[in-house]
């Protein structure tokens, strides 16, 4: 949600408009919906839900549709939130990305995580789906929110101060 705030800031300052509350709500679910899926693999039971809507290829041509169809500013808007996203699983959180699916489907995480809140030595990491199953056995963590978001760890102070910060800047842009 802080990277959907930072995102709709970002667009409406570089196009020199008013940033409105549907601009802003318009982020927010942009930079989500790259996890919508999670809603089918939950009620399937299935772990990984980083497939085809986890491609930033499909969200760079979606950008270009919407740029001949609505206009650069929902466009520019649209791709900034979603690469957001993407940023953020690379960086921070998850499971890495396939940031050339289709055409690979290796997956790349910088400053990979223990799955308990703390970092590999690794700086990063790839993988391919076929060792997929070898690293959730060796770091997957059943308990990820607790561990996490529980606990004073690097993740939960990026996690917390992002969006600490970006509801800061809410308050001061609408209510100052």
């Amino acid at each position: 949600i802080a990277f959907g705030i930072f995102a709709s800031k970002f667009v409406s300052d570089y196009f020199s408009s008013d940033l409105t509350s549907l601009f802003l709500a318009m982020s927010i679910l942009f930079v989500l919906l790259p996890d919508i899926d999670i809603l089918w693999y939950k009620r399937y039971d299935k772990i990984d839900h980083r497939g085809f809507m986890h491609y930033p290829l499909l969200y760079t041509i979606v950008s270009l549709a919407l740029l001949a169809t609505v206009g650069v500013e929902i466009a520019s808007l649209f791709f900034v939130s979603t690469m957001f996203h993407f940023i953020h699983d690379t960086f921070i959180l998850g499971w890495g990305v396939t940031w050339f699916a289709p055409f690979s489907l290796r997956r790349y995480k910088l400053f990979p995580d223990n799955g308990k809140g703390g970092f590999l030595k690794e700086k990063y990491m790839t993988w391919l789906p076929s060792e997929q199953g070898e690293l959730e056995q060796k770091l997957d963590d059943k308990h990820w929110i607790k561990n996490w978001y529980g606990k004073v760890t690097v993740i939960s102070v990026v996690e917390y101060s992002s969006f600490s910060i970006a509801i800061l800047w809410l308050v001061y842009h609408f209510y100052m």
